[in-house]
Formats: structure tokens, C-alpha cells, sequence
């Protein structure tokens, strides 16, 4: 089967590497926003946006390196 530029196909071409390539960053990083959320938190049960924003910034930072 040939892949026309502009078909459906060819728009998901070299998707599965570019997977690859995220998943493991996502889970680190999701995972480490848990983590940081509680570290910043003054209250772990009301977190305050500033408090989100910051532990957003430095799992994403850590998950970056």
C-alpha cells in the first residue's frame, strides 16, 4: 500500500516512536507531581494554585533532566 502526503496514514506516521519517547517522561512526571504536591503543600487537602503551579513546574523540570 503506498502512503499519499496527505492521507490519514501518513499524518500518524512515526507516531509509535514518538510514544516511546513520551510515556516514560509522562509517568515521571505525573508521578512526581503527586509527590511535590504534598512536599509544597501547606494543606495537602485544599492546594492552593500557586502550590499546584509549583510542584507542576518542578516535577516537569525533574522529569525534563
Amino acid at each position: 500500500m503506498r502512503i499519499t502526503p496527505g492521507s490519514v496514514k501518513a499524518y500518524f506516521r512515526g507516531n509509535g516512536a514518538n510514544v516511546f519517547k513520551i510515556a516514560p517522561e509522562m509517568a515521571m512526571k505525573l508521578t512526581l507531581n503527586d509527590s511535590f504536591k504534598h512536599i509544597v503543600a501547606r494543606n495537602p487537602d485544599r492546594i492552593q494554585p500557586l502550590e499546584r503551579f509549583l510542584s507542576g513546574g518542578i516535577a516537569g523540570a525533574v522529569a525534563q533532566v
